[in-house]
């Protein structure tokens, strides 16, 4: 069903899961990093897929604290972010784009756009030129800013009606605690949280146009 979205709309874009498939490679990371643990990985795997959208630091501090109980956890949570962002330099470019995006993009050419995700803005705009679409996006905010805030500052800018477009329900609580719409993207292919939620959804943004 399409959604009416008006040409004076902010439109803010969270990056993995809704721009690119990349929530999938980060989540096949995460778990890679911890395969010297084989009698705990079901239950990172578990975990992993249960809190989709959280930043990876305080999966690491979850993971190594209360499922690995490791000591000197800080450190070890410091390796494991290192790691990470090793691993995903190398794979984030090869994630491909949600269906419909690009075009739904073009389509809103009018439109103000920004992105809004927990990643580091260096990660997103690499992503963004890579795949040929940092020029749809007047900025990006990232880490170490949390969602909400970023939500919070674009409203404080404009007075036109800020859509955000989320796949999580960290997604969904910062729109609902910055006061601004949200719509639910549930392209992956594992189950989405989002999914009984009093949440537009769609499955991706060709049924928005």
């Amino acid at each position: 069903m399409a959604f009416p979205i008006s040409k004076e709309a902010i439109l803010v874009f969270n990056k993995d899961g809704v721009i690119f498939h990349s929530e999938l490679v980060k989540l096949n990371v995460y778990e890679e990093l911890f395969s010297d643990f084989p009698k705990y990985r079901e239950e990172i795997h578990q975990y992993n897929r249960r809190s989709v959208g959280t930043p990876p630091k305080m999966k690491f501090m979850h993971i190594c604290g209360n499922i690995l109980k490791l000591p000197d956890t800080d450190e070890k949570v410091a390796h494991y972010m290192r790691l990470s962002e090793l691993y995903l330099n190398l794979k984030l470019k090869q994630a491909p784009l949600v269906e419909g995006v690009r075009d739904f993009l073009q389509r809103h050419i009018e439109n103000i756009k920004f992105v809004c995700s927990e990643a580091k803005v260096e990660e997103i705009e690499e992503q963004l030129r890579y795949s040929n679409l940092r020029e749809e996006f007047k900025d990006v905010y990232g880490h170490p800013h949390e969602k909400r805030d970023i939500l919070f500052s674009i409203k404080g800018r404009f007075e036109e009606d800020i859509i955000f477009f989320g796949d999580s329900l960290n997604d969904w609580k910062a729109a609902k605690e910055a006061g601004v719409q949200f719509i639910g993207i549930d392209a992956s292919d594992f189950s989405n949280p989002l999914q009984g939620r009093p949440v537009h959804i769609v499955g991706s943004f060709d049924e928005l146009m």
